[in-house]
């Protein structure tokens, strides 16, 4: 039976609607030819991993989900020898629905979305300890690699960019839809990009202050 040319009530129906398959934390030595289930905490068969983050040193930073029981989340992992092993921290965020998060280049300042919260998360020395920020967002947040003080995050279709470690902010764009990822150019960061749902693309020359107006891609022929 090809799944393919089922409808996804079909496929629910097969699979089991609400049931477990096991996962894991997986690492690769080889550009993802084979992979290896790394050392994690006891669980992390039970969550998902949306996010995934590197630091200047090269420290790899996670969050383990449980979505349907937040009590067995593995919170935030990080590991130093590119993924085999992983090690939890900030416990104080452990049980929270941490949908979105960045950490800077040198791995101290942590912004992090908890899901239906409208509010940022911070940390200024890697975890240790979190302020609660009074900023509606709800959304994906990127640190500047470049200038850990600026951020771009987002509201919805909102998007808003400060300069200041989030003291202050400026609403720079109003997208064309909900924004579902930003990034930095990894080989210029003044260069960014912001994708939206119904598969939108903005760019911005200048990190974030202006951004050109939006690509289609299926106008553009890019899904066909």
């Amino acid at each position: 039976m090809n799944r393919r040319n089922l409808s996804q009530y079909q496929v629910r129906e097969i699979i089991g609607e609400g049931q477990h398959f096991d996962g894991a934390l997986m690492q690769s030595n080889d550009g993802g030819i084979n992979w290896n289930v790394a050392a994690a905490p006891d669980g992390s068969d039970k969550n998902v991993y949306w996010v995934l983050r590197t630091c200047g040193s090269g420290e790899f930073v996670t969050f383990g989900l449980c979505m349907d029981e937040p009590s067995l989340n593995l919170g935030f992992l990080r590991s130093g020898d590119a993924g085999r092993n992983w090690s939890a921290f900030a416990p104080s965020l452990r049980t929270k629905l941490i949908t979105e998060f960045d950490v800077s280049m040198d791995g101290q300042i942590l912004y992090a979305i908890e899901r239906d919260a409208f509010s940022v998360l911070k940390s200024m020395n890697g975890g240790s300890s979190w302020d609660t920020l009074p900023i509606f967002a709800n959304g994906p947040v990127r640190i500047s690699p470049s200038n850990q003080s600026l951020v771009i995050f987002c509201e919805a279709e909102k998007v808003y960019r400060t300069t200041n470690g989030l003291e202050s902010q400026d609403l720079v764009l109003t997208a064309l839809g909900r924004v579902d990822d930003i990034e930095f150019a990894p080989s210029n960061s003044s260069v960014v990009y912001l994708a939206t749902e119904g598969y939108h693309i903005y760019k911005s020359t200048d990190s974030g202050e202006t951004w050109s107006p939006p690509i289609s891609l299926r106008s553009a022929g890019v899904l066909d």
